[in-house]
């Protein structure tokens, strides 16, 4: 021991501090758990709580040691407590706006409804979940409505007015496609798939292509000769994926000339900020499916498209057999600056089947009605009246 404390002596002085501190701790922690191992843990701390400063070095090896809770930073918490994280307020660019890459301006459409509490994301948020947006009652048939996303000014009754180029009749051919093929609903029931990305699949019983099968089945029951591709052209890359079906297009014009009538299905995509899917609701008698939704394009963009008019006169049309047969079916039409594809024929259209909070037999339910109102439209001799189809 004397040799040690010659040894101290020689060295620096905050050096020799340092070292009876570390001594002093060492010292008090064998102290500790001795009083710790006789179970005499609170009278320790209230014997050496007066010693040392609260907050200190001393104090957390004290509590490390006892085995008790940090004390609180928090100046006033009780004994024992453990004060909040500090929480950062989240900044504009963190608001979630455009995050979601299906993501578009007509979120705000009527009829828009929360999922089923069965049905939750895959990653359940912690808070609860968002209040359901207001509900717009069904609309009688009337003004249609246009979310209009180009510079154009747009007269819907005048279009409506006018007849359309090409010839009604169930003569024509249908080609019912999907641009992204894989696209699919909120598992339910016994639609239960293996996804390839969130609310996907490859797996065509249970993708928006099974509800091109049913629209398929549906207008030929009508009269219409259809062709239904059944390709998926969104996997394993979704870019790209307009150029690749555009070609299936090209080719099956090339092949049937008499192709006149072009229906691109898909399913939307209407994301919380917290990342869970909201359900698009049609009322219609008893029951309740999805809404369907027309994406129409223009040339706003610059890209060719000069009889984009006449698309979107066939949508108006639709969309009138619509709210006149089944109300609340229809969300707005969206009116869009790009073409989709629409340019290959003056009888296309792409339509939105639900969204992906919606379950498969609600949209099957939803294009069955779809179905029934495009035929009347098309097949109706009138100029786009509302409500010229016979009943």
């Amino acid at each position: 021991m004397r040799k040690l404390y010659m040894k101290t002596r020689n060295m620096p002085r905050h050096a020799r501090t340092a070292l009876r501190g570390a001594l002093a701790s060492l010292a008090l922690c064998a102290a500790l758990r001795l009083c710790g191992a006789l179970g005499a843990d609170t009278a320790a701390e209230e014997l050496i709580g007066g010693i040392v400063s609260r907050g200190g070095i001393a104090d957390g090896i004290m509590r490390f040691e006892l085995g008790m809770t940090p004390v609180p930073s928090a100046p006033g918490a009780p004994p024992g407590a453990v004060s909040a994280p500090e929480t950062v307020p989240a900044t504009d660019g963190a608001s979630g706006e455009g995050s979601n890459s299906e993501r578009r301006p007509y979120l705000l459409a009527p009829y828009i409804a929360l999922p089923d509490a069965e049905a939750p994301p895959e990653d359940p948020p912690e808070d609860p979940a968002p209040p359901t947006p207001p509900e717009d009652p069904p609309r009688a048939p009337g003004p249609i409505s246009v979310n209009n996303m180009t510079q154009y000014d747009i007269d819907v009754p005048a279009l409506m007015a006018q007849p359309l180029e090409q010839a009604p009749g169930s003569a024509q051919r249908v080609l019912i496609l999907h641009t992204h093929g894989s696209e699919a609903y909120t598992p339910d029931g016994d639609d239960v798939y293996e996804p390839s990305d969130p609310y996907r699949t490859e797996d065509r019983r249970y993708s928006i292509i099974r509800v091109g099968d049913e629209l398929a089945s549906c207008l030929e029951e009508l009269g219409f000769s259809v062709i239904h591709d059944t390709g998926i052209y969104d996997h394993p890359s979704y870019q790209g994926s307009y150029g690749r079906s555009d070609a299936v297009i090209a080719s099956y014009q090339e092949r049937y000339p008499d192709i006149s009538l072009i229906i691109d299905l898909h399913r939307d995509a209407i994301s919380a900020p917290d990342g869970s899917q909201y359900k698009t609701v049609a009322n219609i008698g008893d029951g309740v499916c999805s809404q369907i939704m027309f994406f129409v394009g223009s040339d706003s963009a610059g890209l060719y498209h000069p009889k984009w008019r006449e698309n979107f006169k066939l949508a108006l049309r639709v969309q009138s057999e619509m709210d006149a047969l089944y109300p609340s079916l229809a969300r707005p039409i969206y009116l869009s600056q790009y073409r989709y594809n629409q340019h290959r024929s003056q009888g296309s259209l792409l339509v939105e089947v639900g969204s992906a909070g919606n379950t498969l037999e609600e949209s099957l339910t939803a294009i069955r009605y779809f179905a029934d109102a495009y035929a009347r439209a098309v097949m109706s001799p009138g100029a786009g009246d509302a409500g010229s189809a016979k009943r």
